[in-house]
């Protein structure tokens, strides 16, 4: 009986740790793209490139609102994506560059 037990516990931690390195290091988020934002217009883009007209709709939101630096990541997991804004790109303007930069 003991030794079931010990088993049961042993197996418990094992699978525990196993969950806990694939949270740490299995399910990281790629970045499909990052765009760089630099003295007010996008400087460059790594990863999958974009449009010429989604960079000159950037440089037009950058302008119009004063950002003069910042990045935004996409960042893709298990098929999903999200952006992933720079803290110099203010909340109220992540919806127009997600509508540039997303459809």
């Amino acid at each position: 009986m003991f030794q079931f037990i010990f088993r049961s516990v042993v197996a418990t931690v094992v699978i525990a740790g196993a969950k806990k390195l694939y949270d740490a290091f299995g399910a990281r988020a790629k970045p499909a793209f990052v765009v760089h934002i630099a003295g007010g217009r996008v400087s460059s883009v790594d990863g999958q490139q974009l449009a010429a007209r989604r960079i000159s709709d950037c440089n037009e939101i950058c302008q119009a609102t004063g950002i003069t630096s910042g990045t935004i990541t996409k960042l893709v997991s298990d098929g999903r994506f999200s952006l992933d804004f720079s803290s110099t790109i203010p909340a109220s303007l992540h919806q127009r560059f997600r509508n540039v930069l997303l459809n």
